[in-house]
């Protein structure tokens, strides 16, 4: 599967470079910024994209879109946003393969932005944009290039969740996160025996969508 040319197609269909720019590459953000966000439809151009992820996949062979209603999260604290946020569309792109893992996508209209979850229940792969705010807005150009990212840990099959107690460790293509520190843990070791199938602990994971 080429992954770069998938994203190429995406890129066509969506430049990232016509995106909004950074508002504050030449300037720190004043006080008020950090408290208002203006125009939040801006950020309505990451479920577009995610739209445009979902077309080209189908086009490919590589899955499907069917809705998502009763879609079920696992280990997302978001979860409690979302019950308070109003989704405007929440909806599965299957992978053909039944190895590999599904995206779950939910966009939501309060910050314009999306979350994104793989598995089924769903582990959580991505919320953007982290903070609404004006003063943290990167610009569109960023956003969309780490949905991009998210997007391919998850086609790709680099992308891998592991629960052990309250901790949690989510491998990617560039590398890793935790909400913990893991003391005396070998991070590395942990994820290659879940991508191995050899992990103790609950793993969420998928082979590459093609």
């Amino acid at each position: 599967m080429d992954l770069s040319g998938l994203r190429a197609q995406v890129d066509a269909l969506q430049p990232r470079d016509r995106m909004w720019p950074a508002p504050y590459a030449d300037r720190m953000p004043s006080e008020v910024e950090y408290s208002r966000c203006l125009d939040p439809g801006k950020y309505q151009v990451l479920h577009e994209r995610l739209q445009l992820w979902a077309a080209v996949v189908v086009k490919a062979g590589l899955g499907r879109v069917e809705a998502a209603q009763g879609a079920v999260w696992r280990d997302l604290l978001p979860e409690r946003d979302l019950r308070a946020a109003t989704p405007t569309a929440t909806w599965w792109l299957r992978p053909s393969s039944t190895s590999a893992l599904p995206l779950l996508v939910v966009a939501h209209r309060q910050e314009g932005g999306v979350w994104m979850g793989a598995g089924d229940p769903a582990v959580p792969v991505v919320r953007l944009p982290v903070c609404g705010c004006d003063a943290c807005d990167d610009g569109g150009a960023l956003l969309a290039g780490e949905l991009d990212d998210r997007v391919l840990d998850v086609l790709g099959g680099s992308f891998t969740h592991v629960r052990l107690g309250d901790a949690r460790v989510v491998g990617v293509a560039d590398g890793w996160s935790t909400n913990s520190d893991l003391a005396g843990q070998d991070v590395e070791r942990l994820l290659a025996e879940a991508r191995s199938g050899r992990s103790p602990h609950h793993v969420v994971h998928g082979t590459p969508w093609g």
